[in-house]
C-alpha cells in the first residue's frame, strides 16, 4: 500500500473535478516512477489487488492485514496522522515512514509527527529507525537542500 498525504508545495490550484483517484493520482508519481514498468506496472498491480493507493483522510476505520505500507513524505504528517496510519496495522503488516523532516511544509514545521515518532518510539523492539545523513538524489540536489 502506498500512502501519501496530499500536500503540495507552492500555491494551491483549487478545486479539482473527478474521482478521489483522479484527484490524488499525481501524488503517487514518486512511487510509480520507481517501478520498472511505470504506470503500466502500477495499473497491472492494482488490477490484481497487489498494490493499493491511499491518503490518510480515507484511512480511518481501516484494518490493514498482510500488507507492507509505504508512507512517503511523512514529514508532512502531524502526530495524529502518524498515529492514525500506525494504528491501522493488522496481522502480518508493517509500515515504513519515509521523509526528510527538514522539508516539512507549513504547519508540520512545528508539529512534526515524524520527528515525534522517532523520539517516542526509539528503543521499542518493534520499531527500527534509519536516518540517512546524505542526499542521494544528485550533487545539484545537495546544493539546493542547503539553502
Amino acid at each position: 500500500m502506498m500512502v501519501r498525504n496530499p500536500i503540495g508545495s507552492g500555491k494551491e490550484i483549487g478545486f479539482l473535478k473527478g474521482t478521489k483517484d483522479e484527484k490524488t493520482e499525481c501524488f503517487f508519481k514518486p512511487f510509480i516512477q520507481h517501478l520498472d514498468g511505470g504506470e503500466q506496472e502500477a495499473w497491472a498491480l492494482e488490477q490484481r489487488g497487489v498494490l493499493l493507493r491511499e491518503i490518510p483522510y480515507f484511512m480511518k476505520g481501516l484494518s490493514i492485514d498482510e500488507t507492507l505500507v509505504l508512507c512517503d513524505e511523512a514529514e508532512d504528517l502531524d502526530a495524529k496522522l502518524i498515529k492514525l496510519i500506525g494504528t491501522r496495522l493488522g496481522d502480518d503488516s508493517a509500515v515504513v515512514f519515509s521523509g526528510d523532516y527538514n522539508q516539512a511544509e507549513n504547519e508540520y514545521l512545528n508539529n512534526n509527527g515524524l520527528l515525534l515518532a522517532i523520539e517516542k518510539l526509539k528503543g521499542n523492539p518493534l520499531v527500527g529507525v534509519v536516518i540517512l545523513d546524505e542526499d542521494v538524489r544528485s550533487a545539484a540536489s545537495k546544493v539546493f537542500a542547503e539553502l
